[in-house]
């Protein structure tokens, strides 16, 4: 009835409520541990990219973006998600239609109530990705909270689709050889083998941008050897094994660590555990003008000594309009190494590759990356077998370079 509706939404809502009180409480309490001051990350999100109007600022998108994304890394999973509201709908028009004629007893009355529940849990992914998709800045990350809500979603219009199915078979008075869980069946597969072909490409397409920093010289600021890095090691795994001493060092900002660069290619560069114990990321000057990364202030400049200090410290070389800001990089001279990329597509007024440079810089080691803009969107999207797929494709590469002394 209408008071034990009431009860239902206000358990959900109380449910939700808590979950983000739990939630965003724990991690309001470590983010403001360590900036020193209440930070609640999630509404800084929302505030900024939201409510201030700033979302205008950096890399802007079309209205489909979040679609097109979808059904690049979902495949048939994003349609059948995207397909889950109309199939709602259509059975609850089915539901109307066959009900309306007789006489609705409890067990009509509960199928209508568990009908109306599921549309509260399909709507999630579509109130997400309307969100995302009103919001000028766009990046596939970002759709990365509604992935979950998209495949429950498909499973809910897989699951419609076979009463769906019965009742056009009595409706049409013909019978359908095929059965609801083999074609159900048949889909995940098709689902699963074009998500392998995804995975693959990735990792065969692009792999190389994280892979390349492999190639750097793995030496520790003591010269010793820091050993094979198979994954990503951040500094706290890597404590367990290697040389204490050196990592203090390493972490304190000490002058023996070595200088890898990346100018125009500085949003290629995946996280700081790729690079081997001894070296730092830093960027030079190059055809961007927006704000670059930063930097938290070194352990050995606070007067703590502790990483805490490192970041509480206040900085006044960072602002939130997507400024150039030039303290950011660092003069071309200062750097040991650079990771640079090179495109048969490359518009003729590009900056001068680093491949290019010999007198300056000696390739020590390069990977394969696929030129996008120089590809067909097949030849970029799934992998396929290279004399089927090599047509529509062309490759760059991505190189460690060494200064010449």
């Amino acid at each position: 009835g209408g008071q034990g509706r009431v009860k239902r939404v206000a358990v959900a809502v109380a449910t939700g409520v808590s979950a983000v009180v739990v939630v965003g409480g724990a991690l309001a309490m470590v983010d403001s541990r360590y900036y020193g001051h209440l930070v609640a990350a999630g509404w800084n999100q929302v505030k900024y990219n939201v409510v201030s109007g700033h979302s205008d600022l950096y890399g802007t998108e079309p209205w489909y973006f979040y679609i097109k994304n979808g059904l690049i890394n979902g495949n048939i999973i994003m349609v059948l998600a995207l397909l889950s509201l109309p199939a709602w709908i259509t059975y609850y028009v089915v539901l109307r239609l066959t009900t309306s004629t007789g006489t609705a007893g409890p067990t009509v009355d509960r199928l209508f109530a568990s009908h109306r529940l599921l549309l509260y849990r399909i709507l999630p992914f579509f109130v997400s990705l309307g969100i995302f998709s009103l919001q000028p800045h766009k990046e596939e990350r970002f759709l990365a909270i509604a992935y979950p809500h998209m495949c429950f979603n498909a499973a809910v219009c897989l699951s419609l689709l076979h009463p769906l199915r019965a009742w056009m078979q009595a409706k049409t008075k013909q019978r359908w050889a095929a059965q609801s869980d083999l074609f159900n069946m048949g889909i995940l597969a098709v689902a699963a083998a074009i998500g392998l072909l995804r995975m693959g490409a990735l990792h065969q397409y692009y792999g190389g941008v994280a892979s390349v920093f492999l190639l750097l010289p793995k030496l520790t600021a003591s010269g010793s050897a820091a050993g094979n890095m198979l994954l990503p090691i951040g500094m706290t795994i890597k404590t367990l094994w290697g040389d204490r001493k050196v990592l203090k060092e390493e972490a304190m900002g000490g002058d023996a660590q070595k200088v890898v660069c990346m100018g125009k290619d500085w949003y290629r560069f995946p996280s700081s555990y790729w690079l081997p114990a001894g070296y730092r990321l830093e960027f030079i000057e190059s055809q961007f003008t927006g704000h670059l990364p930063g930097s938290f202030v070194p352990v050995s400049q606070t007067d703590g000594q502790s990483v805490v200090d490192s970041t509480r410290a206040r900085r006044a070389d960072f602002n939130d309009l997507n400024r150039w800001e030039p303290s950011h990089v660092v003069s071309e001279s200062q750097c040991d190494y650079m990771v640079d990329t090179e495109f048969p597509s490359a518009a003729g007024g590009e900056e001068v590759p680093f491949a290019r440079r010999e007198k300056e810089w000696r390739k020590r080691g390069c990977e394969r990356i696929l030129d996008a803009q120089g590809s067909g969107a097949l030849g970029r999207v799934l992998y396929l077998p290279p004399q089927v797929n090599g047509r529509w494709q062309r490759w760059g590469e991505i190189c460690v370079f060494e200064r010449l002394e």
